[in-house]
């Protein structure tokens, strides 16, 4: 491994995907990161991963009449992304027939 500009680890061309990474029950970095494009160094990868997330945050927010920070909420409060995507969602439905119900009571003057 090579250490990054940052002072934080890098795969060698070696260790970059030109193998099949091993399987064992507790993936080591090289393992993990051959999963991802061989061409991302090890200490990208978070930032990237985080530009991601952020991406699918805003996307889900804007998918279901949200906030970013509503998402991000909700997601502390799950166990997955799927399981986020699930409460937004119920969330929104819920908020759309009480507003359903609510604009029925004051067109029916109550």
């Amino acid at each position: 491994m090579a250490i990054c500009s940052s002072g934080r680890q890098s795969l060698s061309a070696s260790a970059r995907g030109n193998t099949a990474p091993k399987t064992t029950a507790t993936p080591s970095d090289t393992d993990v990161v051959a999963l991802f494009n061989p061409d991302v160094h090890i200490c990208d990868i978070g930032e990237f991963a985080q530009v991601g997330f952020n991406e699918q945050v805003q996307r889900l927010a804007d998918d279901t009449g949200s906030q970013g920070h509503t998402v991000r909420n909700a997601y502390k409060n799950v166990g997955s992304f799927i399981e986020t995507e699930e409460v937004m969602k119920a969330m929104r439905k819920a908020a759309l027939e009480c507003a359903e119900d609510e604009i029925g009571k004051r067109a029916a003057g109550e």
